[in-house]
């Protein structure tokens, strides 16, 4: 399971607390034995690099911090947006996270098919729309096929869910239909502290 936490705007502190419910979702004993649970989140503090977090059993009592990883070495001269794919590349190729199924939940702010709001990021100004969303998830995709365990669903993700506002619209399940075998999302409005 792959959590994207676009937090880079005014959802920064509730993507924290996202954070710390994922880490105490892994408290039960064995929870790691047929899950890898990693995210990555983009800060809203420009001082504060991209992090991602690999969430076991093991350290599921250990402070934030002390997990925290700097995603890639990217720095924040790009659109974070972009690293979706990066993120999925790096995950599907890791070593002790293949698996036969992929589920890729991407939170943060969305207008659906307006593409004013979705993914939006402070630090450089920027959002994405439906079209580029498409594009980045198809590029995410064929990461998917460099893994030996992968069951294939077609090449495709198992999941793909959104945690984020408008994206349960037919449009957005038609655009991304070649990408995921199932899609999870809200028709409107998300709350603010998120799934």
């Amino acid at each position: 399971i792959m959590v994207y936490l676009a937090g880079d705007n005014n959802l920064s502190e509730n993507m924290i607390s996202a954070l710390i419910g994922m880490q105490n979702a892994m408290k039960t004993a064995g929870s790691d034995k047929y899950i890898n649970l990693i995210a990555i989140y983009d800060s809203g503090y420009p001082t504060v690099r991209i992090q991602t977090y690999h969430f076991t059993h093991k350290n599921s009592s250990v402070p934030l911090t002390q997990i925290a990883k700097d995603a890639f070495n990217k720095n924040r001269k790009s659109n974070e947006t972009a690293h979706i794919n990066d993120f999925v590349n790096f995950v599907v190729h890791e070593k002790g996270f293949e698996a036969e199924n992929y589920a890729l939940i991407m939170s943060g702010h969305s207008d659906g098919i307006l593409g004013k709001t979705m993914f939006r990021d402070n630090n450089p100004d920027s959002e994405m729309d439906l079209n580029y969303l498409q594009y980045i998830l198809k590029l995410a995709k064929k990461s998917l096929k460099g893994n030996e365990k992968f069951e294939n669903h077609n090449g495709k993700f198992a999941l793909i869910g959104f945690d984020s506002c408008m994206m349960g619209m037919l449009e957005v399940g038609y655009e991304l239909r070649h990408v995921s075998e199932f899609m999870v999302a809200s028709q409107g409005y998300a709350p603010i502290d998120g799934w």
